[in-house]
């Protein structure tokens, strides 16, 4: 009875172990490669390894990231908004900023004059990526795995307009309709990106950690140039 007593502990104590954080998150062009490189992943790592903690990075489609952390076979997932889900548990301290833009067919006579031009109109992004959160306005809503489907629908007038990050867009139209002047793209809003962890005891430890730390580095001279390395733009100012 011992025996078992203390193997059991043993067992309980190893998996509560705060030596490896594992990170979930879709690929993304300079942030998040696949290979274990990238911005974000090197972010976390300035966060994280100092604390005596190894990051491992995963790459899936972003609705499949969402669901490793849900049902804790990760500890977190990137990048997701505030309050993105609400089972996730959300830091203070966000780690990027990203555009939000819009694409519309011009010679589907669409056009685009702000938000209000999204109401009750088809609308599509990456499923999961959950802008009608921070959209106030009624759309009718696509959610579909991949961005040339999406822009297939745009071009065919099946959806009229195709919301996505304003680098990732960019990037879609280059590689799937280089050149074509009929796909226009504008700004829509900017939201802060976080990552969201997993509501257990590690979940709430990684991020107690991360929001120890982030106040420390963000203003370093090594996070800035983290970002000049990957050509972003710096996200931070004084206040969060």
């Amino acid at each position: 009875m011992l025996a078992t007593f203390s193997l059991l502990f043993s067992v309980h104590a190893k998996a509560e172990k705060l030596d490896e954080i594992l990170l979930a998150s879709e690929e993304w062009q300079r942030a998040t490669l696949s290979d274990g490189t990238g911005l974000y992943w090197d972010i976390f790592r300035y966060v994280y390894e100092p604390a005596g903690i190894k990051v491992k990075t995963l790459t899936f489609p972003y609705e499949t990231a969402v669901s490793y952390v849900q049902r804790g076979r990760a500890d977190a997932w990137l990048a997701s908004y505030l309050n993105e889900r609400e089972f996730a548990l959300y830091p203070q301290w966000h780690f990027d900023a990203e555009v939000v833009s819009v694409m519309y067919n011009k010679d589907n006579h669409t056009t685009f004059e702000g938000i209000e031009s999204l109401t009750n109109k088809q609308v599509a992004w990456i499923t999961g990526y959950a802008y009608h959160l921070y959209i106030d306005v009624p759309m009718q809503i696509h959610e579909l795995n991949n961005r040339k489907s999406i822009l297939r629908m745009l071009k065919r007038g099946r959806i009229d307009y195709f919301l996505d990050a304003e680098i990732d867009i960019g990037l879609a139209k280059k590689e799937f309709y280089p050149g074509d002047k009929s796909l226009i793209i504008k700004d829509l809003i900017k939201l802060k990106l976080y990552p969201a962890f997993a509501d257990t005891a590690k979940g709430q430890k990684f991020k107690s950690i991360w929001d120890q730390r982030m106040p420390k580095i963000y203003k370093t001279k090594k996070m800035k140039q983290l970002f000049k390395q990957w050509e972003f733009d710096y996200p931070f100012d004084d206040k969060i």
